[in-house]
């Protein structure tokens, strides 16, 4: 995922969450993540890529519209 600068992938069963362009990890690879849990920090005015977060839904690897998420 080159244009993701940095990135975390969620797993949720057959779900996968991505978060892109972040600065900052406060999670590790095999980490339990719970529900309102801090994965990153974005990136900053510094990088590249600027400050935002780059959010991606996969359902069996099939990219999803992530807009039907974020309003749940």
């Amino acid at each position: 995922l080159p244009d993701m600068g940095r990135f975390a992938i969620v797993e949720h069963g057959g779900f996968h969450t991505v978060y892109g362009n972040l600065s900052l990890f406060y999670v590790s690879v095999g980490d339990e993540i719970t529900t309102g849990q801090l994965i990153g920090r974005s990136g900053t005015g510094a990088e590249p890529r600027g400050q935002a977060v780059f959010f991606a839904v996969f359902q069996d690897g099939e990219p999803e519209d992530p807009l039907i998420w974020l309003s749940r």
